[in-house]
């Protein structure tokens, strides 16, 4: 007590005197506003884990929040609105998340008073549960880790502390084992102001970032080209029940694999973003519109708040061009089944047949390329002349190909590396790609027509030496240890240690040898564990280790085994660990400096993978030219497409593999006739006819040979499909409407420069109606767009009541009998078939009792 009073009374004597403060506040500024709602308060729980949940789940309200709890995560739910946070919401959502993750919920007691259901799974499960959320479940994932303990001013540990480490989404994820290598995981952001739409979209795994301006009327054929996993929306879209839904919303929600996010209206700026973009990008930036920047302005702070602590490398932005490129509505992207079959699959696509691409970088460029392929006559020539020369040399394209092969995905590894996600092997990666494009150069120097492709493509020999210099490949690839990656002679500092290292190894195995002539090859010296530094050795040979080591000190004994502590095997057990982990600190140091080195580079090395990625789409055409005998074709800037054998290449690869031969047919659009009138029986090839069509003139303005004989091919701005029957039943629309739709749409957005194909239109309604919309919709096409069109129909009447239309001419296909039955001829020959034959392709189905004959 008397040590207490004195410790009070030098307290008081060594405490400085406070000067009074005088408030200067009059009394009516003090008053208080009853009328006002008080702040709401979150009393704390008294339980770390608890307080850290209630805080972030008011900060990340949409997210689902998976808290690390020692070696386990803790799955919290968040409602997709904001409400308050106590112990009954985490069990409504861990209730409604556990079936769906297939985890036992469970009870907890939290602290006093809180006892709440939780889900939990061990941390090594993290990657297998992130991608049901994420890729399955469409969520939102706020990951809340462990960071280290929390201390009281006596060093006592107080808790652990935890943070926000990572924010994942569909459209931001970069990791491998999320992501699809041959597709594009783009995150778009969608800003409307007045009459126009800006775009702007990135695929953060590879930091390419497109900007583009449209118009509200196009937006559906845009999201069906960039195939975004994410869009972002202003916050003053968000909807709280359908009657508020605008029709940008329901437009994109009408893709259910698409996630929709929202940000502040005030993140969707133009001047911040100019200023941002600037900052970024010391070149010269494209004229970018208002709505493409407000929309960037919105995707980079959304990146940025899901990637917290470090940003990933972005790319040069580019300005996606409607006169640059073919424009194809999203009816056509579907029927046509460019990147995938109308059952929703890649199989059966076109781009399945033609993606022969010996890199991932690759396949997802031609993606992009079958989506959105050129318009301008110079740029399609080109490709077609590189694609011809490996055509003329099927040696060097099978030396090229081969090269190709032992690339990497290089832009991915650079981005993952920019996040700290990176490892050495990403590095090798790089290093490999850098290296395949050095020998490139050296086999194609002297070819002139891929002189402006390699001009881009810079294979940083220095920065390939550099890591091949430094890093162990071998011990990358097959290592268990944590150490070992960088040669042991690239850092003066890891020379010693790996001697000093060498050293003590030998001095392990000679005490091993020594233990084990002494007490059998049962003994271990254990170096991993609890049981570290301790020698252990069954209990039937302890006292053959006490006569050798009489100062052996026993420890942690079982029934079978027992563990000493040797002077001798703890002093070199020590050692071992300390140069362990001075290596391992020496080469994490070099590991840093690498990948700094690197991304000082990586705005030029992902445009030389770019180059890479397409010079192996360029090679992949001629392999397909080579393999499946496509031709050239020549590219024209009149209104006129020939094509002289044309075969549809994905029919014809299914029917390659029955054995069975494509029949080829001829077409010639433009010169006489601009509209074909197709008729036939069912089953005759009408369809299949007009989709061979639009497919090879995609395929010519791609830069890729064409399945056919001889193809010339006018320049087409626009493809317009219609084509097949489908409904909108989430829309409330018919066949029918759905159907009415999408010829309004040609007939206002085609022009004269535009190929359309219309299948069957009319057969939703009565025969009277569907024959006048058909004769309405030719007459249309041919007194006022005067477009290029292929029109099939079972209406043959059409041919008479048009038989007067100069640039209209009649085609059909025909079915042939005989005794023995009756056969299709897939051959399209001038004439009109007055006879559809759908009584004998009904035979084909089955011959059923109820059939009926005239």
């Amino acid at each position: 007590m008397w040590r207490y009073a004195t410790r009070l009374m030098r307290s008081i004597h060594t405490t400085p005197v406070v000067p009074k403060r005088v408030s200067k506040l009059k009394l009516s500024e003090m008053m208080v506003d009853h009328t006002s709602t008080l702040p709401h308060v979150t009393l704390p729980t008294g339980s770390i884990v608890l307080d850290t949940v209630r805080e972030y789940t008011k900060a990340y309200p949409h997210c689902v929040l998976l808290v690390q709890v020692g070696d386990f995560y803790e799955v919290k739910m968040n409602f997709m609105r904001q409400a308050e946070t106590n112990s009954q919401l985490y069990e409504s959502h861990a209730t409604h998340y556990a079936a769906q993750l297939d985890l036992k919920l469970t009870k907890k007691a939290i602290s006093a008073g809180h006892v709440v259901d939780f889900a939990g799974f061990p941390v090594r499960a993290l990657d297998r549960y992130l991608d049901i959320l994420v890729n399955r479940l469409q969520c939102k994932v706020a990951l809340c880790e462990q960071l280290g303990p929390v201390s009281r001013q006596d060093q006592s540990t107080l808790g652990m502390q935890r943070r926000i480490t990572r924010v994942l989404t569909p459209g931001t994820v970069i990791e491998e084992r999320f992501l699809e290598p041959n597709q594009y995981n783009y995150l778009l952001a969608i800003y409307p102001q007045d009459e126009w739409v800006g775009l702007a979209w990135v695929d953060v795994s590879v930091g390419e970032f497109v900007m583009q301006q449209t118009a509200l009327s196009r937006l559906k054929d845009d999201l069906a080209r960039i195939r975004p996993r994410e869009v972002i929306l202003p916050e003053s879209m968000q909807f709280h029940s359908l009657d508020q839904m605008d029709d940008l919303t329901r437009l994109v929600l009408n893709d259910a694999s698409i996630t929709i996010s929202y940000q502040p209206d005030s993140q969707f700026n133009a001047q911040l973003a100019a200023k941002t973009l600037h900052s970024m990008f010391h070149h010269r930036l494209p004229d970018f519109s208002p709505q493409e920047l407000s929309a960037s302005r919105a995707l980079m702070m959304y990146v940025n708040q899901t990637h917290v602590h470090r940003k990933p490398k972005w790319q040069r932005p580019t300005q996606f061009s409607l006169s640059d490129n073919v424009l194809i509505d999203s009816a056509a992207m579907n029927s046509l089944e460019l990147v995938k079959s109308l059952q929703g699959k890649r199989t059966d696509s076109l781009l399945s047949v033609l993606d022969k691409t010996c890199t991932s970088a690759g396949s997802r460029l031609l993606t992009r390329w079958i989506s959105s392929p050129l318009t301008h006559v110079v740029d399609i020539q080109s490709r077609l002349n590189i694609v011809d020369y490996f055509v003329q040399d099927k040696f060097l394209l099978q030396d090229i190909r081969s090269l190709l092969r032992s690339s990497t995905d290089a832009q991915r590894a650079i981005q993952r590396l920019a996040l700290k996600k990176g490892h050495y092997a990403d590095l090798v990666q790089v290093g490999y790609t850098l290296d395949v494009m050095h020998q490139i150069h050296q086999k194609l120097a002297s070819v002139l027509p891929l002189q402006d492709v390699l001009n881009d493509m810079d294979p940083h020999v220095l920065i390939a030496e550099y890591i091949s210099g430094a890093l162990d490949h071998d011990k990358i690839q097959g290592n268990t240890k944590d150490y070992g990656y960088i040669n042991h002679n690239f850092h003066p500092d890891l020379v010693s240690l790996h001697h000093l290292l060498s050293e003590l190894e030998q001095q392990k195995l000679a005490l091993e040898t020594e233990l084990k002539s002494i007490c059998g090859p049962s003994i271990q010296l254990v170096t991993e564990g609890p049981l570290k530094h301790l020698i252990e050795v069954n209990a039937r040979q302890a006292r053959h280790l006490l006569d050798r080591f009489t100062d052996a000190v026993p420890l942690n004994h079982t029934k079978a085994k027992k563990r000493f502590a040797v002077d001798t095997w703890t002093d070199i057990s020590i050692q071992l660990d300390s140069v362990q982990s001075q290596i391992m600190q020496v080469e994490s140091q070099v590991f840093d400096q690498m990948v700094d080195h690197v991304l000082d580079h990586s705005a030029s090395i992902l445009l030389s993978c770019r180059q890479l990625a397409q010079l192996d789409v360029l090679t992949c055409f001629a392999h397909l030219a080579i393999e499946h005998n496509y031709v050239k074709p020549r590219i024209t800037r009149t209104h006129r497409t020939l094509i002289q054998g044309g075969r549809h290449p994905v029919v014809e690869a299914n029917l390659a593999k029955k054995g069975q031969s494509f029949i080829r047919n001829d077409c010639d659009i433009g010169h006489p006739y601009r509209i074909w009138l197709l008729t036939g029986p069912n089953m005759g090839g009408k369809s299949t006819f007009l989709r061979q069509h639009a497919i090879i003139v995609i395929m010519a303005h791609m830069g890729s040979f064409v399945p056919a004989d001889r193809a010339w091919i006018g320049v087409t701005d626009k493809v317009f499909s219609r084509v097949g029957a489908a409904d909108n039943l989430a829309q409330n629309q018919s066949t029918f409407m759905v159907e009415m739709s999408e010829v309004a749409t040609i007939l206002d957005q085609a022009t004269a420069k535009s190929t359309v194909i219309m299948d069957e239109v009319g057969r939703g309604t009565s025969t009277q109606d569907g024959f006048s919309l058909a004769y309405g919709i030719l007459d249309y096409l041919h007194q006022h767009i005067q477009c290029r069109t292929l029109f099939a129909t079972h209406y043959h009447e059409l041919a008479a009541a048009m038989e007067d239309y100069a640039s209209l001419g009649c085609y059909h296909t025909r079915l042939e009998e005989n005794k023995h039955g009756f056969r299709f001829v897939h051959q399209v020959e001038p004439g009109v078939c007055r006879q559809s034959h759908g009584l004998k392709v009904a035979q084909l189905a089955g011959k059923v009792r109820w059939m009926c004959t005239p």
